[in-house]
């Protein structure tokens, strides 16, 4: 294969995943079909090039082995069909963050390009997002969607989907990793400042609070871990406007109020985690675990199960997923699958424990700056307390491994 083949390969794939990002406002079946082809190409360029060495690492045998393991859990599934068919091809993911890297190391100037088409579509969204607020309808024509017992919420460009938040919340550790990688040696702190009190505004309207928890989790480690000019007085500016805009809108906005303040107060009064329906949804998981420990019930089996009244906690207890990631892997892919999960996150715990002892103690920074945000990201993201949507759901996968193609791509740059 000609080196001038090579290239235009390469430059088609890297445009491929540039565009990723826009699709995904469309939903899940085209940025997925996307990485379909990614992989599919990938696979077939690196067969040629007899390169098939880019998939030894321990990226890809930790994934591989999760991959195994639930197949396995497919195989005992209570629906083996619905489970195939949500994790058959879960491999592909495997495929696409290795192919993310070799493409982006191969590519000029790919990672400033792929951050300006972060910023972008980061934009669109957050200025359609206040116009929905503000004026009813978005830069579409589509009207706020009407939530019972929250009031109208803001989904922008998602129309009826109520993703905005989630997909802000977790796009925003990617775009500020991207941003330090390609200004170590300047950076603008009142850009910085600028797109975090966006984001804040926007996930905050968008009335869902596991994103607006992550944001505010993700914006407190940034400020504490990451290191540029002036951050301190940067943060107080941070947390002055951010409490100044907030209480505005939740006066002058009592849905507002409602949802993002009082409901979680009382929540937390009455003793709940998260919510009384988050607390059925986790009841009902850990029966099935208790049931079914080494292989669980099968991926996407909840929804099957949680009506077996072996199993429902309460008239609350039916969901499409448990909405909590661990809950999830104990309940659908049993012990293995949890304790994979958990290993990640630990790893990731421990990462951010070492580099935060050396900059504390022998102020030494051991990993630079974009290396630490994406860290931070992938540690809200996986958070054992925080609510989560499925996990094998195709949408979130896709942002869920654009975090890991993005750390597995400042892997080998982490050090400063």
């Amino acid at each position: 294969m000609s080196l001038l083949i090579n290239q235009k390969i390469l430059n088609i794939l890297f445009y491929q995943i540039c565009f990723i990002p826009f699709l995904l406002v469309s939903g899940p079946f085209f940025p997925d079909l996307i990485v379909v082809l990614i992989s599919i190409t990938f696979v077939i360029f690196t067969i040629k090039e007899n390169n098939l060495n880019l998939f030894k690492n321990y990226y890809v045998y930790f994934f591989l082995i999760f991959y195994i393991l639930i197949i396995i859990s497919a195989t005992f599934s209570v629906d083996k069909y619905l489970s195939f068919k949500s994790v058959f091809f879960y491999f592909r993911f495997i495929i696409f963050f290795i192919a993310f890297k070799y493409i982006f190391e191969k590519f000029e100037n790919s990672e400033t390009i792929f951050f300006k088409f972060l910023l972008i579509i980061s934009f669109i969204l957050i200025i359609d997002s206040f116009i929905q607020y503000y004026f009813d309808y978005n830069i579409l024509g589509m009207k706020k969607i009407f939530s019972e017992g929250h009031g109208d919420r803001v989904t922008g460009l998602f129309g009826k989907d109520e993703i905005l938040g989630s997909y802000l919340s977790k796009i925003l550790p990617i775009l500020l990793a991207f941003y330090f990688f390609i200004n170590k040696k300047k950076t603008n702190e009142n850009f910085i400042l600028l797109l975090l009190i966006l984001f804040f505004l926007s996930i905050f309207i968008s009335g869902e609070r596991a994103a607006f928890i992550q944001m505010l989790m993700f914006t407190i480690m940034f400020f504490i871990l990451v290191d540029f000019k002036n951050k301190k007085k940067y943060f107080a500016i941070f947390l002055t406007a951010g409490l100044v805009l907030m209480t505005i809108l939740v006066l002058t906005d009592k849905n507002k109020k409602v949802r993002m303040i009082d409901s979680v107060y009382n929540n937390f009064k009455q003793g709940n985690i998260f919510s009384q329906y988050h607390q059925s949804h986790y009841m009902t998981g850990i029966k099935m675990f208790l049931d079914k420990p080494i292989t669980g019930h099968g991926p996407k089996s909840f929804r099957v199960m949680c009506g077996n009244k072996k199993y429902m906690y309460n008239k609350y207890s039916c969901s499409t997923h448990p909405h909590n990631t661990y809950i999830q892997m104990l309940s659908e892919i049993g012990i293995l699958g949890f304790l994979l999960i958990l290993i990640l996150f630990t790893y990731i715990c421990f990462l951010l424990l070492k580099f935060f002892i050396h900059k504390l103690f022998k102020k030494q920074q051991i990993f630079d700056n974009s290396y630490v945000i994406i860290l931070i990201g992938l540690f809200v993201y996986l958070w054992p307390i925080s609510p989560n949507g499925n996990f094998f759901n195709n949408w979130l996968s896709i942002l869920f491994f654009l975090q890991i193609a993005t750390l597995y791509l400042f892997d080998d740059k982490k050090q400063q």
